[in-house]
């Protein structure tokens, strides 16, 4: 095979995925937070943060960093306490999997 195989935005399960599919549902953010300043992140409508998981990567300070997400809103807000971060870095993921009921 030479060349290139062009992929359709899939509209079933059985059906290959487009690589823009798969970044429609990811982020990674990098920001520096001072302390005690929320930093607000607006994310794409495309995430939904009922089903995300998410990773923050700091430089491995004494700094306690809470996470807040908002679906409602698109937005998730960081806060670190106890010092200055830089090169914060937020990764987003989406699931793609339907949210089962137990």
């Amino acid at each position: 095979f030479n060349g290139k195989l062009i992929v359709p935005n899939s509209t079933a399960d059985n059906e290959a995925i487009n690589g823009a599919d798969i970044k429609a549902k990811q982020k990674i953010y990098q920001f520096d937070l001072v302390d005690g300043v929320d930093k607000v992140i607006t994310t794409p409508a495309s995430i939904d943060l009922d089903k995300c998981m998410w990773r923050v990567v700091d430089n491995y300070t004494d700094v306690d960093l809470s996470v807040t997400l908002d679906a409602a809103n698109n937005r998730v807000t960081l806060l670190a306490n106890g010092g200055n971060l830089t090169d914060v870095r937020l990764l987003l993921q989406e699931l793609l999997c339907s949210v089962e009921a137990v």
